[in-house]
């Protein structure tokens, strides 16, 4: 082993060392480790391949100035694991396909069949996981009957978040299902696009007679209109201009 000059950075220089291997003894050059290196990415691979111990690899780099690989560990799993097989077809793989179907659904070890149960409000008979109704106080087969009973019985006073009639009454009428559910009947009447310019995407229903000064025209058809944004901003009741302008439009 030499000693160069510290002037030229390089502070050892390795000639050709002699390692066991399983296979007898093996001649190795520092420049094929690199090379090896190179090819595999890693420095495990290398020791595998040439016996070195690793830590010496890693001075071998080290000293020539070479970065280590990044692993990419996420990758790595998902070729040890299931995911390796996306995008092929499980057919062509049969030991893959037996090793799947021991392990998966009924056969899981983790599997629990479902539990029988009734609707709270129409009383169908229903098949639930045991922890999707666990916790639950009522039970909803999904319908929109029964979803609707079910909101009722936790509106107004009865929601855990109730604070004795903060919220405004116009908004809670903005916020309700009947409103939703009017909205998407303009929206649907006028193809979704704004009547004004023509451009569908963000639009809004627009009251001809604001609500502030006509409540009883909230949900009739005639007083509606489609409007995007910009449009909608024009508008002289616009906002808080209804409150400025009055019902007599001045």
């Amino acid at each position: 082993m030499k000693r160069a000059s510290s002037q030229s950075g390089i502070y050892r220089q390795y000639k050709m060392k002699r390692y066991k291997v399983n296979k007898g003894e093996v001649w190795y050059d520092v420049n094929k480790v690199i090379s090896l290196y190179h090819k595999h990415k890693h420095i495990d691979k290398v020791s595998e391949i040439t016996g070195i111990n690793r830590r010496t690899i890693r001075r071998y780099l080290r000293d020539n100035n070479i970065k280590k690989y990044k692993r990419n560990v996420r990758e790595e799993k998902r070729k040890a694991c299931g995911n390796g097989m996306r995008g092929k077809h499980i057919s062509d793989y049969p030991k893959h396909a037996e090793a799947m179907n021991k392990c998966s659904g009924t056969n899981h070890w983790k599997y629990k069949p479902k539990v029988k149960c009734f609707c709270n409000w129409c009383g169908k008979e229903l098949e639930r996981h045991y922890s999707q109704i666990k916790n639950v106080k009522h039970i909803n087969c999904g319908s929109k009957e029964c979803k609707k009973a079910q909101r009722k019985l936790y509106s107004g006073s009865n929601s855990p978040h109730w604070q004795n009639g903060k919220t405004k009454a116009s908004l809670i009428l903005r916020h309700s299902i009947e409103y939703k559910e009017f909205r998407n009947r303009i929206f649907n009447r006028d193809n979704y696009t704004c009547q004004e310019c023509g451009i569908g995407g963000q639009i809004e229903m627009h009251h001809i007679k604001e609500v502030s000064n006509y409540p009883e025209l909230i949900f009739n058809e005639k007083n509606c209109i489609t409007l995007c944004k910009k449009c909608h901003r024009k508008t002289n009741n616009y906002a808080s201009k209804s409150i400025k302008r009055g019902k007599n439009g001045n």
